[in-house]
């Protein structure tokens, strides 16, 4: 299950005003139009924040600052705001690796998909394992080849996501920033078959990935997708023409690594 995440109350403890203006347009692209909370954000101050008190009821407190003092805490708005509707707010990178930075998804594993930050399910230990297995038994395919990564970023258009394996081309010491050109991209599938088959398969067909697997704990098998092409004209998609399913005493070859046999049972926990 994947689900959207709000940042956390870090900004508070931080105490760092400098997203400030990163809020004021999120407000401003999810429908807010109180130009009272608009320029609240965006100001030099002063700034109201509701206190709580033992009795249950809350007090003002009106705190001032300068842009340049990063000393106190940040206040919330507190003028209701009038919205059109929900509305989602897309997320720009240097946004999303500056909330990273400041610790807003500290102790949370999530990724930036088109422009939306979501929160990834627990990893069970079923998907250790088998992430584990299939990590090491690519390493040793693409030994010479590639090289291996796990659950780091693989930046491609208005996304981040970060796949559970994925082989570079050349070596570590070639890259000063991360990949965005893959030889394979494999996502361990446990409860999230749908999202990794569906949306993630789309943006990867979008990025050029020609080799995508999915390992699907549940039904023991492995979905190999290849050969990303646009639509048919007036879709404006790209996605996978090619869709094979392995069994776990099948065995799959790599695209880069022609040579190379991998029977699905070594891959499963």
């Amino acid at each position: 299950m994947v689900q959207k995440t709000r940042p956390p109350q870090q900004m508070y403890a931080s105490r760092d005003f400098s997203p400030m203006p990163i809020l004021a347009d999120a407000l401003q692209d999810a429908g807010c139009e109180n130009d009272d909370i608009l320029t609240h954000c965006q100001a030099p101050g002063p700034h109201s924040r509701l206190l709580g008190t033992r009795s249950g009821t809350r007090k003002r407190r009106t705190i001032r600052y300068s842009p340049e003092d990063h000393t106190m805490p940040i206040a919330a708005p507190s003028s209701p705001m009038t919205a059109r509707g929900p509305r989602g707010f897309r997320w720009a990178r240097e946004d999303y690796y500056r909330l990273a930075d400041l610790g807003f998804f500290r102790g949370r594993r999530v990724e930036r998909i088109h422009g939306a930050i979501i929160e990834m399910s627990p990893i069970s230990w079923p998907h250790v394992v088998a992430k584990t297995k299939t990590a090491d038994m690519l390493r040793k395919v693409f030994a010479g080849v590639g090289w291996v990564n796990e659950q780091s970023p693989f930046p491609t258009g208005d996304s981040d996501p970060e796949p559970d394996i994925a082989v570079y081309p050349g070596r570590i010491e070639d890259y000063t920033d991360h990949p965005t050109v893959t030889l394979l991209i494999v996502e361990v599938a446990d409860s999230t078959l749908d999202h990794d088959t569906t949306p993630k398969a789309e943006l990867y067909a979008t990025a050029g990935v020609t080799d995508y697997w999915v390992l699907d704990l549940t039904g023991r098998r492995l979905l190999v997708f290849r050969d990303p092409a646009p639509l048919p004209s007036g879709l404006g998609a790209i996605a996978y023409q090619t869709q094979l399913t392995f069994g776990p005493t099948d065995a799959v070859i790599p695209l880069t690594a022609p040579n190379s046999l991998i029977l699905v049972n070594d891959l499963l926990p």
